[in-house]
């Protein structure tokens, strides 16, 4: 399969060729560059899956569905998915976009037209993220003599009865020793596509994050590829829901510091229409209100 090249930022249209497993694109992600965001879109009425990897191929064993990729983006024609890559590293990020045609059962609602957007947040600018965002990421206040690190995060919040009620507007940071997990509480008060991502994380770990619903099962979770290296969700979430972010480390720091991370809230597209993810509560249209012409 030929891996097709993106120059950088921009809108790309591509359709799938009838023959092919699927395109293989490459973006090289340039040193200035802190966070990347890859939006897709698809054709109307259809969706399609795409898999993104720094530095390798996801799926490689494709059609096998393993777990070698970073970020997975399900796109559909009434809604653009994205994949929001923080801390990246000047190297080649490769993105899969695999053909319906191996999912034949699933044709009638797949697509193979999309538009694939690229968005670059220089290390300069990165801070200045979308409006929801009401302050910049925390900075951690040190003594000049004795350069103690602070955290927000009060022990014990080992469980979700014990998780620490968490208002989304300041960053919030914790430690992590070894076989500690921190459980943080959210609750929405307004309906819309929330992302969220560990954007610091101390220099030698590896961090897992997971985002478990009321009742206690895993909605979301991703675990950093390589030290140092955040990690971020996107989810949708309705007015009134409740959630638990859990976070725990698979690699541990060795040094003075600990082990540390900070969560904060990246982005946000509202969507009033939520909540609209089963047949039971789906949003009703009013298909008289529709203008258009008619052949006859």
């Amino acid at each position: 399969m030929p891996i097709i090249d993106i120059p950088g930022e921009g809108v790309y249209n591509y359709t799938i060729p009838d023959d092919a497993p699927g395109m293989m694109f490459r973006l090289n992600v340039p040193e200035d560059v802190n966070n990347v965001i890859l939006r897709q879109s698809c054709s109307s009425g259809g969706c399609l899956d795409t898999y993104v990897n720094p530095g390798s191929i996801p799926v490689p064993e494709f059609p096998r569905y393993s777990r070698t990729y970073t970020c997975e983006i399900f796109s559909q024609s009434y809604s653009a998915s994205e994949c929001y890559l923080i801390n990246t590293y000047p190297e080649p990020y490769y993105i899969f976009v695999p053909s319906p045609s191996n999912d034949s059962w699933m044709l009638p609602t797949f697509s193979k037209s999309f538009s694939l957007e690229v968005e670059y947040r220089t290390k300069a600018s990165v801070t200045a993220t979308a409006s929801i965002r009401q302050t910049k990421q925390a900075e951690y206040t040190q003594t000049q003599q004795a350069k103690i690190r602070t955290f927000t995060e009060v022990e014990p919040n080992d469980t979700k009865q014990t998780a620490n009620e968490w208002d989304m507007i300041e960053p919030f940071s914790g430690q992590l020793t070894r076989g500690d997990e921190d459980y943080i509480g959210v609750t929405f008060s307004e309906p819309g596509i929330y992302t969220f991502g560990i954007t610091e994380v101390s220099p030698e770990t590896k961090v897992f994050l997971g985002l478990v619903s009321r009742h206690g099962g895993f909605v979301e979770e991703a675990t950093s590829q390589n030290v140092g290296e955040g990690v971020s969700l996107t989810f949708d979430a309705s007015a009134g829901e409740q959630f638990y972010f859990k976070v725990r480390a698979t690699l541990y720091n060795t040094g003075e510091d600990g082990t540390y991370y900070t969560l904060e809230l990246l982005d946000v597209v509202p969507d009033p229409f939520e909540p609209n993810d089963q047949i039971a509560d789906a949003t009703d249209w009013d298909i008289s209100q529709v203008r258009g012409t008619s052949g006859k």
